[in-house]
């Protein structure tokens, strides 16, 4: 986490193999990371996506990430 006086920038991510997501979901871990009392602005993840052919690759073997920023 990094933070300034008045903000906070958060990321969290996990390795995916055959769905399942090391050591853990990772958009879980980022919130869990948000401090209290803090607004969050804005939260980028990367979607479960088993629909398309990428999103399909990605959840045998792949990444996934969470991105939050926001003020305190």
């Amino acid at each position: 986490m990094q933070t300034t006086s008045d903000s906070f920038s958060i990321h969290a991510e996990s390795f995916v193999i055959l769905g399942y997501e090391i050591p853990g979901e990772d958009l879980t871990a980022a919130e869990a990371l948000v401090p209290e009392g803090a607004t969050v602005t804005t939260l980028v993840s990367s979607p479960d996506d088993w629909t398309s052919v990428l999103g399909f690759m990605n959840n045998i073997i792949g990444f996934h990430g969470t991105y939050i920023s926001g003020t305190l």
